[in-house]
């Protein structure tokens, strides 16, 4: 089955955008938005079969079609922003604690830790700022209008996931060279259950099976638009490390901790910005 996103956005939509937008501004075709998410929320059945889970746990015992409305709003904004990143205004911010790492390690790479949350694709605009050659694990985009590099000033090189071994031998030599590796936190292969709002959510491993393998840290990154100051934040949370154990195979149970750490700064971030994280999941 595929995809969510591979069948939204479609390029005829995109299209009748980019013209609305010429005509009226971003703001105004944000504002458009709030018209066309209405009909999704009505009428999109596999969408919202999707959400549900995690709209249940961040608003239990809330009837959820205006948070639907909302948050489906939010994307498709987040969608507009990708396309227009002109549009935003980024304070001068300096990601500190991960350039002293890559000073202190010039031989090791680190994994920026992303989530499906806000206009994450341009957190990748300022990546090249590191001074390391960036790679971006990734499946490949049926939908080019909804792609994962559009935002990106240097589209970074590909990782595919659907490749040998699900990319991580590549992803392993771009870290032991001293690159920056881009993977996904919230969704991804080799899933755990876990707590999330006090509700059972899949989060993948993979992220932390690279982390102690490469002997690297992975530094969470979180983006968010402001759409009416038109403003770009980046949230930088602490570095996350993951000790490879030694003498024996590493099993789930030796990314508890790191992944529990991803897991509490998502929360406290989806507190703040309930409407920003796209976990669109299908019910088995």
């Amino acid at each position: 089955m595929k995809n969510l996103s591979d069948t939204r956005g479609t390029h005829g939509g995109i299209l009748f955008f980019h013209c609305f937008i010429r005509l009226f501004g971003v703001r105004h075709g944000c504002r458009f938005v709030w018209f066309v998410t209405f009909f999704y929320t009505l009428f999109d059945f596999r969408a919202r079969r999707m959400i549900t889970p995690y709209l249940e746990a961040r608003f239990p015992g809330k009837k959820t079609f205006f948070h639907r409305w909302k948050l489906y709003t939010h994307q498709g904004q987040a969608l507009i922003m990708i396309h227009y990143p002109r549009s935003l205004t980024t304070p001068a911010t300096v990601w500190q604690e991960a350039i002293d790492h890559l000073d202190s390690h010039p031989g090791q790479g680190i994994i920026i830790l992303c989530s499906h949350f806000g206009p994450w694709q341009l957190a990748m605009q300022n990546l090249p700022e590191l001074g390391r050659k960036v790679r971006i694990m990734e499946r490949f985009d049926l939908n080019s209008g909804v792609d994962k590099k559009i935002a990106a000033g240097e589209k970074p090189e590909s990782i595919p996931v659907d490749g040998f071994m699900g990319g991580l031998l590549d992803a392993l030599d771009a870290l032991r060279n001293g690159e920056i590796v881009c993977i996904m936190g919230d969704r991804g292969g080799g899933e755990m259950p876990c707590s999330f709002f006090g509700k059972p959510f899949c989060f993948p491993t993979t992220p932390y099976y690279l982390a102690a393998r490469a002997g690297c840290p992975l530094f969470p990154l979180f983006c968010i638009a402001d759409i009416p100051s038109g403003e770009l934040k980046y949230e930088y949370s602490t570095p996350i490390f993951i000790a490879e154990p030694v003498g024996r195979r590493m099993t789930d149970r030796d990314f508890i901790g790191g992944l529990q750490s991803y897991i509490s700064v998502l929360e406290e971030m989806v507190r703040l910005h309930p409407y920003d994280f796209f976990h669109f999941k299908d019910i088995e």
